[in-house]
């Protein structure tokens, strides 16, 4: 990152776009937290987030530094199996290219996730990391 200001954005973005945009992230990401890599190999189920995306259950949250994707997370928001009057997020990902993650760019990109919640009436957000 160079001396001159950067423009940091967090965003909620539709599936399609978040999916063309952070493709180059993912083998990244993988590479960083899989674990038994010479066994099991990345191979993200498209479909089926499509499926999520196209019933509104999957929200995606990009960070965006200059325009470009440098971040995202990843959620599932749906109603809870055993309260079904209860709207909960559960985390699926997220990452943040390992030169943002000075200062407060994953901080804020957490606390803009859990903004969009509140305002989707999400009760519960779970979230989990290896």
């Amino acid at each position: 990152m160079s001396d001159l200001p950067h423009k940091i954005s967090y965003q909620v973005e539709p599936w399609e776009v978040v999916k063309a945009d952070s493709a180059w992230l993912w083998p990244l990401h993988w590479e960083e937290v899989a674990r038994d890599k010479n066994k099991i190999k990345l191979d993200l189920d498209i479909a089926a987030y499509d499926y999520l995306a196209s019933i509104k259950q999957l929200v995606t949250i990009t960070v965006r530094c200059d325009g470009k994707i440098v971040g995202y997370h990843w959620s599932i928001v749906r109603n809870h199996l055993h309260y079904k009057g209860s709207l909960t997020a559960y985390t699926d990902v997220y990452y943040l290219y390992p030169e943002y993650r000075k200062g407060s760019v994953g901080i804020n990109l957490f606390k803009f996730f859990e903004q969009e919640m509140r305002k989707l009436g999400v009760q519960k957000m779970y979230s989990a990391t290896k």
